[in-house]
């Protein structure tokens, strides 16, 4: 098996293991998962952030304030009526796949900005929710993601991944979360997620899968996937 592959493997056969236990997972333990005999702070910072945001608590390890995990969040009456509503709203709109909705992105113009802007309503509603708990509202959080992806779909090339990256970017600025170090690793830790995701995904559609499929499908350079994983974890 590729080695990359196989680190992803690693960090999801640590989680469920974590989760049949009582949720919790040693150092030592991480340390023989992703067979690495030495882990340096940062790592340890990085890798405790990513378990926690999949429901694992690292020994000893204090979560930064910057990561929330989404589950352990209660929304407000007002955010409850919202999602009531919201929800309802994108059920409406004409949905397209993932795949679908990148080839009309790959050739939009002005006669097909709308329908493009209103299929990646869902994807960037699903963004916006990753970033409740931080002080502001999920309403709030929506309207700025929906408001700087429509002011950045102008020209053709795009993807559903830059689309969520820009929505991204627009929240941290907007949630003010400029702390350099702590950012970084909350960036890291929201692609480690990805990663994840995206290996889950295509593992239900084709049991072979590369690195250079999670590449294609989230639109993020293979380079770019190595230097994540090595944080993570590499032989």
């Amino acid at each position: 098996m590729d080695i990359r592959l196989k680190v992803l493997e690693d960090l999801k056969s640590l989680i469920e293991k974590a989760k049949v236990k009582d949720g919790e997972v040693t150092r030592e333990e991480v340390s023989k998962a992703l067979n690495m005999k030495e882990i340096n702070a940062d790592a340890w910072e990085v890798i405790g952030d990513f378990l926690y945001t999949r429901g694992v608590k690292l020994e000893g390890f204090v979560p930064s304030k910057l990561v929330k995990v989404v589950t352990d969040y209660e929304y407000t009456p007002e955010e409850k009526s919202f999602v009531t509503y919201y929800e309802k709203e994108l059920r409406t709109l004409n949905k397209k796949k993932r795949k679908e909705l990148d080839e009309a992105l790959a050739v939009l113009n002005e006669q097909t900005k709308e329908e493009c802007y209103h299929a990646l309503m869902p994807y960037i509603y699903k963004t916006a929710a990753r970033f409740v708990g931080h002080g502001e509202l999920l309403p709030d959080l929506v309207q700025e993601a929906n408001v700087s992806v429509f002011m950045e779909l102008s020209e053709a090339g795009g993807s559903v991944s830059k689309f969520e990256r820009i929505a991204e970017d627009a929240l941290n600025s907007f949630l003010m979360l400029d702390e350099d170090r702590r950012m970084e690793n909350g960036k890291i830790v929201a692609k480690l997620n990805q990663l994840l995701e995206a290996s889950e995904q295509l593992q239900d559609q084709n049991a072979l899968y590369s690195i250079e499929d999670i590449s294609e499908f989230l639109d993020i350079e293979v380079d770019e996937i190595d230097a994540l994983l090595r944080i993570a974890g590499e032989q």
